[in-house]
């Protein structure tokens, strides 16, 4: 007999009065189950309930995808960073053979992403990788070239409430930006500091020139030759949002870099 579950996996028919059966269940998702049952001696209408436990197959967390040339749209061997957003302790670093990578990891939920290549720009994203929908691990990341007057915004970049001293909390992504300069020693780059409309013109410029100082004696910290880098405080001068909105205002507060030489 061939028979098929309701949506409780429950499953019910007559059977002809023979002492022993041989029940197998098979479920995408599980492991295939068999199971022998002896049937006792009966003299009338008689049920009998069976229950077959199965066992989930354990499935591969997988973050996988390409790294493209933004500009050729070709295949770029490069390292991409994996690191999970809840516990930056969980991180991988990969190279994509052939501009493919492929990553398990041992958790579901959002994973930050960072693709690094000699000649290009970094590119940062993030997957939200979900357990039921084997899709949501693919990811492919797109690399621009370095090219002269291309900007880039640095996420994840933290002072103290109108100080320019950086939060440590900053150093994770400055520290990509480091790994960028050494592994591209020509390029010399100009920090921005930028901030949203609050407070008086003057006092913006001078603490977002504070604050992109701030960045560069960091970077300089770290090993990068100071003539490759200048601080500009741009204050309220250069928005990219509106200023009547919180949101807004939020994305107006930023660091920038602008490549001036490669």
């Amino acid at each position: 007999l061939t028979l098929k579950t309701n949506a409780f996996g429950k499953f019910e028919t007559r059977i002809p009065e023979i002492d022993a059966y041989t029940l197998s269940a098979t479920v995408p998702g599980f492991l295939p189950k068999e199971e022998d049952f002896k049937l006792p001696k009966y003299d009338r209408d008689t049920t009998f309930r069976v229950v077959l436990n199965l066992t989930p197959i354990e499935k591969l967390l997988i973050i996988s995808g390409d790294v493209i040339d933004k500009k050729t749209q070709q295949p770029v061997n490069a390292k991409v960073e994996i690191v999970y957003k809840s516990n930056i302790q969980t991180n991988f670093s990969i190279l994509s053979e052939g501009g493919k990578y492929r990553q398990e990891v041992p958790i579901a939920g959002k994973y930050l992403l960072t693709g690094s290549a000699e000649g290009y720009l970094n590119s940062t994203d993030s997957v939200n990788l979900i357990v039921e929908d084997e899709a949501s691990g693919i990811k492919n990341i797109y690399l621009s070239p370095i090219e002269v007057g291309a900007i880039v915004r640095i996420n994840n970049i933290y002072f103290d409430f109108d100080k320019t001293t950086l939060k440590p909390e900053s150093f994770i992504e400055l520290n990509k930006e480091v790994a960028f300069l050494k592994q591209n020693a020509r390029v010399e780059i100009e920090i921005e500091g930028h901030t949203d409309n609050k407070g008086a013109d003057e006092y913006n410029r001078n603490l977002s020139q504070g604050r992109s100082q701030s960045v560069v004696d960091y970077l300089v910290s770290q090993g990068i030759e100071s003539s490759r880098l200048k601080a500009q405080g741009y204050g309220e001068s250069k928005p990219v949002d509106t200023n009547d909105t919180e949101e807004g205002r939020a994305n107006n507060r930023r660091v920038e870099f602008t490549v001036l030489k490669k």
